[in-house]
């Protein structure tokens, strides 16, 4: 077993080594395994912070059962309060057109793909 996997499985270090490594000189613990194990861990704090739940409620709304960005003025404004509905619904269409546009230019199955999403 390997000195991280170790670390990992037992969250402690491994047994100290003693004895010569090369027959002259005593052996001297490489400061890697350490490093390694401190990323990992590192890692997976930063994994259990960072997750899709707390993405989603800083960055989302949910509205009538279906998930929104969330508006933040001035970088992230709804469309419905820069015009009127008649606007909205024409820069929407235009929007609709782009991306259908855009899916028709894609090889293969990317289109598919992307027209999962809404």
């Amino acid at each position: 077993m390997s000195a991280l996997a170790w670390r990992l499985d037992r969250r402690q270090s491994p047994p100290a080594r003693s004895g010569r490594c090369d027959g002259h000189r005593p052996h001297q613990p490489s400061p890697l395994p350490a490093l390694l194990y401190q990323m990992a861990t590192g890692a997976v704090a930063k994994g259990r912070r960072k997750d899709s739940v707390r993405a989603f409620a800083k960055l989302a709304v949910a509205k009538d059962g279906d998930a929104r960005i969330r508006a933040d003025p001035p970088l992230i404004v709804p469309i419905a309060d820069l015009v009127d509905r008649s606007g909205a619904f024409r820069l929407e269409l235009g929007a609709r057109r782009m991306l259908e546009s855009y899916l028709g230019s894609l090889p293969g199955d990317r289109p598919r793909l992307l027209e999962r999403f809404r």
